[in-house]
């Protein structure tokens, strides 16, 4: 099940989620963090806060940050909308392709070091059967 962590900013300040929770995807956790800020919201309205400036940052097990969930938006009435900034989508994307080409030049070298090291064994076993 993914892990993720949810970093909280209020009041300029920045609180790091350092253990984070299991969900079943991003869309999931993404609901969970609008029920949280609707919780947190109604609490500092009562001691009369405004906590429309508030914000979750949804970040993957790694730490890459996933999506923002500001309160001013989920304090809208209607139904917030699930969405990932753009950016941090394309910035995934390009992480990813990056990945995919270094694994094919791993793949690469490792093939390459697997067959030399085939011919010396091969070569060592010409040698001790002379």
């Amino acid at each position: 099940m993914p892990h993720f962590f949810f970093h909280y900013t209020s009041e300029g300040q920045r609180y790091e989620d350092t253990i984070g929770s299991d969900f079943s995807s991003l869309e999931a956790a993404y609901i969970d963090t609008c029920r949280a800020a609707l919780e947190m919201s109604v609490e500092k309205l009562k001691i009369r806060k405004d906590p429309k400036a508030d914000a979750f940052e949804i970040a993957g097990a790694d730490g890459t940050p996933l999506m923002d969930v500001p309160f001013g938006e989920v304090l809208v009435v209607g139904r917030p909308s699930f969405r990932a900034p753009k950016r941090r989508i394309d910035q995934a994307i390009q992480d990813a392709e990056r990945k995919v080409q270094r694994s094919r030049v791993l793949r690469a070298e490792l093939q390459a070091n697997c067959a030399r090291v085939r011919a010396t064994l091969e070569s060592i076993q010409r040698t001790l059967g002379r």
